[in-house]
């Protein structure tokens, strides 16, 4: 079989070292070579080097046979992902209060009657059922819940009733 580095490959290489990082933004596999290991795909199969790192390279979708149309694969992932997700992920602002002053930071509300505000015991019971009901409907397997906010345990009483 005739072989390819994969279009979605990101090379990183690390300073001070003879090795490379490599990224597939396709798979999300990562993995370090050595810059001198021969990957000359050009060569028959046979001859590629170690076949241990082509097989890991396969593996993680960084290394890919020849004649496949990655454009299709990730047609394919992304179709996967969008209407068959078993997987759901939210981010939950908590409150706008926040006891630092970044000067860097996007949170400064400039509109005032949006400063300092947070999310009401009511309100998070609200959204766990709407939370409930999402991942019931859609027999997800997995859930993430991220808490954002300026800083989120200012909110304490909302984040340990959210944990429960």
């Amino acid at each position: 079989m005739k072989l390819k580095w994969s279009q979605y490959n990101i090379y990183i290489p690390i300073n001070g070292s003879r090795k490379l990082f490599i990224f597939n933004t396709l798979t999300r596999g990562i993995a370090s070579i050595d810059i001198e290991q021969d990957f000359d795909f050009q060569k028959r199969p046979a001859e590629y080097g170690e076949k241990d790192s082509i097989e890991k390279l396969t593996n993680l979708g960084m290394v890919v046979d020849y004649n496949i149309d990655e454009e299709i694969l990730f047609r394919y992932f992304f179709n996967k992902w969008r209407y068959y997700r078993t997987y759901r992920g939210f981010i939950i602002s908590l409150t706008s209060l926040c006891n630092f002053s970044c000067s860097y930071c996007y949170e400064s509300y400039k509109d005032k009657s949006k400063r300092n505000q947070m999310m009401t015991e009511l309100n998070w019971t609200k959204l766990f059922k709407f939370l409930e009901k999402s991942v019931s409907e859609e027999s997800v397997k997995s859930l993430n819940i991220a808490f954002f906010g300026g800083e989120p345990l200012l909110n304490y009483e909302v984040v340990l009733k959210a944990a429960q």
